[in-house]
Protein backbone atom coordinates (compact mmCIF):
# COMPACT_ATOMS: atom_id res chain seq x y z
CA UNK A 1 0.00 0.00 0.00
CA UNK A 2 1.05 3.65 -0.34
CA UNK A 3 1.65 4.62 3.17
CA UNK A 4 2.84 1.07 4.32
CA UNK A 5 5.96 1.48 1.74
CA UNK A 6 7.41 4.21 4.76
CA UNK A 7 7.27 1.28 7.21
CA UNK A 8 10.93 -0.05 7.90
CA UNK A 9 12.03 -3.83 7.86
CA UNK A 10 13.37 -4.78 11.21
CA UNK A 11 16.41 -5.90 11.35
CA UNK A 12 16.94 -9.58 10.73
CA UNK A 13 18.82 -10.33 14.08
CA UNK A 14 15.34 -9.16 15.85
CA UNK A 15 12.68 -11.25 14.22
CA UNK A 16 14.38 -14.47 13.94
CA UNK A 17 14.94 -13.66 18.06
CA UNK A 18 11.22 -14.32 17.93
CA UNK A 19 10.99 -16.98 15.28
CA UNK A 20 10.38 -15.44 11.95
CA UNK A 21 12.44 -16.77 9.15
CA UNK A 22 13.74 -12.73 8.18
CA UNK A 23 12.72 -9.52 8.29
CA UNK A 24 10.80 -10.13 5.25
CA UNK A 25 8.50 -12.70 6.65
CA UNK A 26 7.66 -10.51 9.80
CA UNK A 27 7.08 -7.91 7.95
CA UNK A 28 4.72 -9.82 5.53
CA UNK A 29 2.69 -11.32 8.30
CA UNK A 30 2.20 -8.14 10.13
CA UNK A 31 0.32 -6.56 7.05
CA UNK A 32 -1.65 -9.66 6.80
CA UNK A 33 -2.34 -9.94 10.15
CA UNK A 34 -3.91 -6.30 10.84
CA UNK A 35 -5.01 -5.69 7.12
CA UNK A 36 -8.00 -8.71 8.32
CA UNK A 37 -9.65 -5.63 10.47
CA UNK A 38 -8.01 -2.45 8.88
CA UNK A 39 -7.57 -0.58 6.28
CA UNK A 40 -3.61 0.36 6.77
CA UNK A 41 -2.65 3.47 5.47
CA UNK A 42 -6.02 5.50 6.37
CA UNK A 43 -5.71 8.67 8.37
CA UNK A 44 -6.81 6.92 11.53
CA UNK A 45 -3.94 4.32 11.07
CA UNK A 46 -1.45 6.57 9.74
CA UNK A 47 -1.80 9.33 12.13
CA UNK A 48 1.41 9.67 13.81
CA UNK A 49 1.62 8.96 17.57
CA UNK A 50 4.21 8.53 20.30
CA UNK A 51 5.82 5.01 21.19
CA UNK A 52 3.20 5.25 24.37
CA UNK A 53 0.16 6.36 22.09
CA UNK A 54 0.75 3.37 20.09
CA UNK A 55 0.80 0.98 22.71
CA UNK A 56 -2.52 2.37 24.09
CA UNK A 57 -3.95 1.72 20.29
CA UNK A 58 -2.87 -1.65 20.77
CA UNK A 59 -4.39 -2.55 23.63
CA UNK A 60 -7.95 -1.42 22.33
CA UNK A 61 -8.70 -4.82 21.53
CA UNK A 62 -7.61 -8.34 23.08
CA UNK A 63 -6.71 -9.73 19.67
CA UNK A 64 -4.35 -6.61 18.48
CA UNK A 65 -2.82 -6.67 22.17
CA UNK A 66 -2.38 -10.16 21.77
CA UNK A 67 -0.99 -10.22 18.23
CA UNK A 68 1.32 -7.22 18.94
CA UNK A 69 3.05 -9.39 21.78
CA UNK A 70 4.06 -12.11 19.04
CA UNK A 71 5.55 -9.77 17.01
CA UNK A 72 7.88 -9.05 19.90
CA UNK A 73 5.87 -5.63 21.16
CA UNK A 74 8.90 -3.75 21.60
CA UNK A 75 9.82 -4.10 18.05
CA UNK A 76 7.04 -3.52 16.58
CA UNK A 77 6.41 -0.67 18.62
CA UNK A 78 9.80 0.68 17.35
CA UNK A 79 8.50 0.35 13.83
CA UNK A 80 5.51 1.86 14.34
CA UNK A 81 7.26 5.04 16.17
CA UNK A 82 9.55 5.01 13.47
CA UNK A 83 6.61 5.09 10.72
CA UNK A 84 4.63 7.90 12.66
CA UNK A 85 8.12 9.83 12.94
CA UNK A 86 8.74 9.67 8.67
CA UNK A 87 4.79 11.06 8.38
CA UNK A 88 5.17 13.64 11.31
CA UNK A 89 7.97 15.28 9.21
CA UNK A 90 6.51 15.40 6.05
CA UNK A 91 8.03 12.09 4.10
CA UNK A 92 5.87 10.74 0.96
CA UNK A 93 6.20 7.64 -0.24
CA UNK A 94 8.17 7.18 -3.44
CA UNK A 95 5.56 5.88 -5.68
CA UNK A 96 2.65 8.20 -6.86
CA UNK A 97 -0.67 7.83 -4.35
CA UNK A 98 -3.32 5.62 -6.26
CA UNK A 99 -6.26 7.52 -8.19
CA UNK A 100 -9.66 7.20 -7.46
CA UNK A 101 -11.54 6.97 -4.97
CA UNK A 102 -10.53 4.47 -2.24
CA UNK A 103 -13.52 3.23 -0.48
CA UNK A 104 -14.05 2.62 3.36
CA UNK A 105 -17.76 1.52 3.21
CA UNK A 106 -20.48 3.41 3.83
CA UNK A 107 -19.96 7.03 4.05
CA UNK A 108 -21.80 7.11 7.88
CA UNK A 109 -19.36 4.61 9.17
CA UNK A 110 -15.73 6.37 8.05
CA UNK A 111 -13.87 7.73 11.49
CA UNK A 112 -13.68 11.46 12.05
CA UNK A 113 -9.66 12.44 12.12
CA UNK A 114 -10.23 14.39 14.53
CA UNK A 115 -11.58 11.49 16.84
CA UNK A 116 -8.98 10.42 19.56
CA UNK A 117 -7.63 6.70 18.82
CA UNK A 118 -9.31 5.10 21.30
CA UNK A 119 -12.48 6.74 20.02
CA UNK A 120 -11.53 5.44 16.89
CA UNK A 121 -11.27 1.88 18.45
CA UNK A 122 -14.52 2.22 20.46
CA UNK A 123 -16.41 3.55 17.40
CA UNK A 124 -15.55 0.04 15.01
CA UNK A 125 -16.76 -2.39 17.87
CA UNK A 126 -13.00 -2.82 19.94
CA UNK A 127 -13.45 -3.48 23.51
CA UNK A 128 -10.76 -2.88 26.12
CA UNK A 129 -9.30 -7.02 27.11
CA UNK A 130 -12.47 -8.57 24.67
CA UNK A 131 -12.96 -10.14 21.28
CA UNK A 132 -14.51 -7.83 18.38
CA UNK A 133 -17.77 -8.44 18.05
CA UNK A 134 -21.06 -6.70 16.48
CA UNK A 135 -23.46 -5.12 18.21
CA UNK A 136 -27.17 -5.05 16.92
Amino acid sequence: SYWLSLLDFPPDERVKAVGFADAREWMGRLRYTCSLCHQLGTEPTRRPKTRDEWDEALKLAGAMDERANLFDRNLLLDVLTRWSDKIRAGTLPAEAPPRGRLRMGPENHRPSPERSDREVGLYWGHRLGRPLRSEP
